[in-house]
């Protein structure tokens, strides 16, 4: 079974919830509620991510959807991304982010 950890403000489609009630896919909040009616998780987490990774997948996301010129007009909300990440877990006092200069 999957497991994905998601805001609590996240909305989920129906898709998703029709896997979680199969039991396919295990839903949490990032309050630790699991929708799928197991317990929660450990509402603990430690956030690494690689910038450049993230920075070159959102440049090929935006040539795709909206053409080649849209990959140099590409900018990255970490606020929201980290929030994202978060999932309203705490976090600890700092996140690690690691990229190359450009």
């Amino acid at each position: 079974m999957q497991t994905v950890c998601v805001p609590p403000e996240f909305p989920l489609n129906r898709r998703m919830r029709r896997a979680a009630q199969r039991g396919k896919l295990r839903v949490v909040r990032g309050d630790g509620h699991s929708l799928s009616g197991e317990g929660g998780v450990n509402n603990r987490v430690f956030i690494y991510w690689d910038n450049s990774n993230i920075f070159r997948g959102a440049k090929g996301v935006a040539g795709k959807r909206e053409g080649q010129a849209a990959k140099r007009l590409v900018r990255i909300n970490f606020n929201g991304l980290m929030r994202l990440a978060r999932a309203g877990r705490d976090m600890g006092k700092k996140a690690v982010v690691a990229a190359s200069v450009p």
